[in-house]
């Protein structure tokens, strides 16, 4: 309910006086990757960001910062369909960022990584 996926049943569902439907401050991670397997990294780190209406010029910082943050620059360029579940998880995670959330919805996000990698995302 709280993503929109599932119709209340009585009353609704809101975060911080808005509803799902209404809320751009949700970052949502399913446990399964929402990815197109013959698009690249980068290339979905721009979908997203034009979806929340993120500027091109300031996409392509945040992409850049996103992609430093969590060691990713050397895979922007790789599709989703080569990456490791590791890499993909970190897609997943990265893009649920966008938005800037205030709510964090998180279901596993970091299964597959390892060590290193579950450091990193936190």
């Amino acid at each position: 309910m709280i993503m929109g996926d599932v119709d209340p049943t009585a009353e609704q569902v809101q975060i911080k006086g808005a509803t799902t439907e209404e809320n751009a401050a949700l970052g949502y991670c399913p446990q399964e990757n929402p990815l197109w397997s013959n698009l690249t990294m980068k290339e979905h780190l721009e979908i997203f960001a034009a979806i929340k209406g993120i500027r091109k010029d300031d996409a392509t910082m945040a992409i850049n910062r996103i992609a430093r943050v969590l060691f990713l620059e050397e895979h922007l360029k790789k599709t989703t369909k080569t990456l490791s579940a590791g890499l993909s998880r970190k897609l997943c995670f990265a893009l649920s960022m966008w938005s800037n959330p205030t709510v964090w919805l998180l279901d596993e996000p970091t299964t597959g990584l390892d060590p290193k990698g579950k450091h990193q995302v936190w």
